[in-house]
């Protein structure tokens, strides 16, 4: 298995937060609690889940797009190994579990510790690209 598959989970990760920030949205539209005409001039006050479903579909393009990078950098520089492909399957994982706490559950405690999670394993994913790149 290569690093494609957890990147290829990761992307399907952005497309299920699209897809359930939409769904939350059409809701609120389709039960006329937000006014139409507000969306565009971005005037709308979402409920909470809408509001926490665009926030992270935000964030995955924030460190989410430094692994995309690493992972095209190590596979085209041929620098990937099983332990970075251990790292990346943790990195996705923390990323899905920060989704999860983060829209249903609601628990920002545990958000932030796989958010932390996440964020500590692509440093060392970085780390340890550099120090593969330049040995």
């Amino acid at each position: 298995m290569s690093l494609i598959t957890p990147l290829l989970v990761q992307i399907a990760l952005t497309f299920l937060v699209m897809f359930t920030l939409v769904r939350f949205r059409i809701v609120e539209i389709f039960s006329k609690r937000v006014n139409e005409d507000d969306i565009p001039l971005r005037k709308v006050e979402w409920p909470e889940k809408a509001t926490r479903a665009d926030s992270n579909f935000l964030s995955q393009f924030e460190m989410p797009v430094l692994f995309i990078a690493l992972v095209i950098l190590q596979v085209v520089t041929k620098t990937d190994d099983q332990l970075q492909l251990y790292l990346a399957w943790g990195y996705v994982i923390s990323r899905i579990l920060h989704y999860i706490f983060h829209i249903f559950i609601s628990q920002n405690v545990m958000r932030t510790v796989f958010f932390t999670i996440s964020s500590f394993i692509l440093m060392a994913m970085w780390i340890r690209f550099a120090i593969a790149f330049y040995a």
